[in-house]
């Protein structure tokens, strides 16, 4: 059984006073939708996944339906996608699939969905290249080259990574977090920590790396 995660001092520096009931509803929106196609899998009877991948969209529609009363909140259109997203205190929030177990969270997260990582490059700049870190000038020192980005001043996303399978009617776990750099391929340098965390598997100031993520386990 997983434990909903009181708002650490990240969470309060993105939604404010807000940030503990952002996090309570972002966790109530999810479950319902993880609810929804579990049972739309177990209902079709069929071995393959597709019913429950369909019904991802409800996530975006139920995060949208449960925080757009909240102070400071927004509904996003987002060009070329059939769903919308929500702001609040100017962060948009993106849900994405992190892991379809707590065995498998990966190295790095990923946005698989062309249209989220498009809206996320609007916001968080681009890697430099590996062969380009640096450019000489002219005055011969060795200067870092810019990394790129159309956000301007826009805060950061807030990245919501589900840890979910279609065999579970309740979420495994939940993180959210900030990105420093998004690439081409929606690979993710971030620094996540648990709103939803796996019961007795997370301590206040516990963390651990693996190799490009850091998991922030707070209680």
């Amino acid at each position: 059984m997983s434990e909903f995660v009181a708002a650490s001092p990240w969470a309060r520096s993105q939604f404010g006073l807000v940030a503990s009931e952002v996090g309570r509803r972002v966790v109530q929106a999810l479950g319902e939708a993880q609810v929804i196609g579990s049972r739309t899998q177990k209902a079709s009877g069929l071995r393959h996944r597709y019913p429950y991948g369909s019904t991802w969209i409800s996530k975006f529609d139920l995060l949208v339906r449960h925080l757009e009363d909240l102070p400071g909140s927004a509904v996003v259109e987002v060009p070329k996608a059939v769903y919308r997203l929500v702001e609040i205190n100017g962060r948009i929030l993106i849900p994405f699939v992190l892991a379809r177990s707590l065995a498998e969270i990966p190295q790095r997260a990923r946005l698989t969905s062309d249209v989220l990582r498009a809206e996320a490059a609007t916001t968080v700049p681009r890697p430099p290249e590996p062969d380009a870190l640096f450019d000489l000038g002219d005055t011969g020192l060795s200067l870092p080259r810019q990394r790129e980005c159309s956000g301007g001043d826009k805060p950061s996303p807030v990245f919501i990574g589900v840890i979910c399978n279609a065999a579970n009617d309740d979420l495994l776990a939940v993180m959210w977090g900030n990105a420093d750099t998004i690439d081409s391929r929606g690979v993710m340098e971030w620094r996540p920590e648990y709103v939803l965390a796996p019961s007795g598997d997370h301590h206040q100031g516990d963390f651990r790396s693996a190799e490009g993520i850091n998991v922030a386990r707070s209680a």
